[in-house]
Order: C-alpha cells, then structure tokens, then sequence
C-alpha cells in the first residue's frame, strides 16, 4: 500500500508541481498559474 498526497493549496493561493515534460506530469488545478509558471521558468532557463 502506498499513499500519497499532492498539495492543490496553500493559505488560498495555488500551488503547482512542474516537471520538464510538462504537463504530461505536471500537475495544477489553476492553469493560468500553472502557464505562469511555465513562461517565468522557461524565460530563466533560456537567460
């Protein structure tokens, strides 16, 4: 048995798991969170 929890949330805010083949493995019930997310990480790796 194993089991796991995953984080949807905090103090009211969204909260995401990013992965680098996103979003086959990301995961974010906010997707213009999860959108920024992806365009501040790709914007940093490309610098």
């Amino acid at each position: 048995l194993q089991i796991v929890l995953k984080m949807v949330g905090c103090n009211g805010q969204p909260v995401a798991k990013i992965s680098d083949t996103y979003p086959a493995k990301g995961m974010c019930t906010d997707q213009s969170y999860a959108d920024y997310l992806k365009k501040t990480f790709d914007k940093r790796i490309s610098e």
